[in-house]
């Protein structure tokens, strides 16, 4: 019997006895990743790609029904009481959204869609998950059934070794944050290493995981872009906010009236090129790369991607493991579809995804064009738990202060 067989009879066998703290330690050391299923109303465990336990669930309702997409613990209560359903009990909580959802122990499930869109599990299983879960763990819901498979792309970044990261030592990379346009890259000289051989033997402290986010330059990406183009060009537009406020307006008039295009005072993507062209910058780039560590913003920059015109799809991959610096991946792919108002300002096809589709993972990783300077540093931040998630749609409005990148897919 295979290894995978043997913890999937493991997991079956303990949940019947009532817990699944004795599969997960049986399990490898691998980050957990929670999937759970509306169509089939179940949630199952898994690590790395070992499915390790699964319990029924019972999701939201017509009304009130539970987000799809790529959460990830926020917050955990032992007991909690909802402050939106006249303070029900909601114990063993682990929040997914600020706005309301969370994975939670019920008196209820019955296998159907009952809740007022939280994930409500059986109490012993519940309080068992708690138990084994930590801050930060990735929680996938679909319509659809799913699990997790390993991945190796040329695209995806390995880690440096211990050694590796400590001779980098003063290496600092210093990536503007809001300017796509700075070369973005400050080498130290060789007089500030500091780092010697004997010091990498030296235990490195442990370090949370990175999470990453890969998307589309949506318009306030954009807008800034064009500020500090048409401040570069001359034309005052104030501060690279993201804000077209009148003074942008002002500024963006007067350069369409010079470009020869439709005097708008409103950015489109015709503006946009015709910026960066009149600028000699190139390229539009078409995505942008954001990374956090423990729900705090690290930075973030500006990425090309081959063939813009088609959706990136929404793809979760997780490093499982590391080995003498190679960083081992696994992935899955989520339904979806790129909002309405993403194509207005990119070189998405209008028509592009229509309905809730999979987008293939490794056609789109094919599309990512890291630079050197990038995959450096993601290098050099990598650890086993790191993150990509992937989506069309820009940063939405559940990503926020005390998140990680929360991704909610449009079902059609």
């Amino acid at each position: 019997m295979d290894r995978r067989s043997f913890l999937g009879l493991l997991s079956v066998s303990l949940l019947a006895s009532g817990g699944i703290r004795e599969a997960v330690a049986s399990s490898s050391k691998e980050p957990l990743t929670i999937c759970v299923s509306l169509d089939a109303q179940r949630l199952v465990v898994f690590s790395g790609l070992d499915e390790i336990a699964s319990s029924p669930i019972s999701s939201g309702k017509a009304g009130h029904t539970t987000p799809t997409g790529i959460f990830s613990i926020l917050d955990k209560r032992t007991f909690h009481r909802s402050n939106i359903y006249s303070n029900a009990p909601m114990p063993h909580m682990q929040r997914l959204t600020w706005s309301g959802i969370a994975l939670h122990a019920s008196n209820h499930v019955p296998g159907y869609a009952a809740s007022h869109g939280c994930v409500r599990m059986p109490n012993d299983f519940a309080r068992d998950l708690f138990a084994m879960t930590q801050l930060q763990a990735h929680v996938v819901i679909t319509r659809e059934s799913i699990r997790p498979k390993s991945i190796r792309h040329r695209a995806l970044p390995d880690a440096l070794t211990p050694y590796d990261r400590l001779m980098a030592g003063n290496l600092e990379l210093r990536l503007d944050t809001h300017d796509p346009h700075a070369d973005g890259v400050e080498v130290a000289s060789a007089g500030q290493m500091t780092a010697t051989a004997n010091d990498a033997g030296s235990a490195e402290p442990p370090r949370s995981p990175l999470r990453l986010f890969l998307t589309r330059r949506t318009h306030r990406e954009l807008t800034q872009d064009a500020q500090q183009l048409l401040n570069t060009l001359g034309f005052d537009a104030g501060a690279t906010d993201g804000f077209a406020g009148p003074r942008t307006a002002d500024a963006l008039r007067r350069f369409q009236k010079e470009a020869g295009l439709a005097p708008t005072g409103y950015l489109a993507k015709a503006d946009i090129d015709a910026l960066y062209e009149a600028a000699g910058k190139g390229d539009v780039p078409a995505g942008h790369l954001y990374a956090r560590r423990d729900f705090v913003p690290i930075f973030d920059m500006p990425v090309h991607l081959k063939s813009p015109e088609r959706p990136l799809g929404a793809h979760l991959l997780t490093v499982s493991a590391i080995t003498a610096g190679r960083a081992t991946w696994n992935g899955l792919s989520l339904s979806d579809r790129p909002a309405p108002s993403v194509a207005g300002l990119t070189a998405l096809e209008p028509d592009a995804s229509p309905t809730a589709a999979q987008v293939d993972l490794a056609s789109t990783l094919d599309r990512l064009q890291l630079t050197p300077a990038i995959s450096d540093r993601l290098s050099r931040e990598l650890t086993v738990g790191s993150s990509l998630a992937i989506s069309d749609n820009g940063l939405g409005t559940e990503t926020g202060k005390g998140t990680d990148f929360i991704v909610v897919t449009r079902r059609g």
